[in-house]
């Protein structure tokens, strides 16, 4: 799968599961980074992990990226 054909398949689980598509990037070495907003719901990140495991062996891996920001105290 080429690298235009991953990231049409990404925009759909993105619009499929109510999330921006910039909550997903490939990285350099075909890795799939997600980074969902801090106001995603909770279902519709089930819902794109759920819809990524159909095309997981598009990427080599699949990982969070930016959630060592969360601050639980925060408010």
């Amino acid at each position: 799968m080429s690298l235009g054909e991953k990231q049409q398949a990404l925009n759909i689980v993105a619009d499929q599961c109510k999330l921006v598509r910039s909550a997903f990037e490939v990285g350099d070495k075909g890795e799939l980074h997600l980074k969902p907003p801090p106001s995603s719901s909770y279902t519709s990140v089930h819902c794109a992990l759920a819809r990524l495991r159909a095309i997981k062996g598009s990427f080599d891996r699949v990982g969070f990226v930016g959630n060592e920001t969360y601050d639980p105290d925060r408010k």
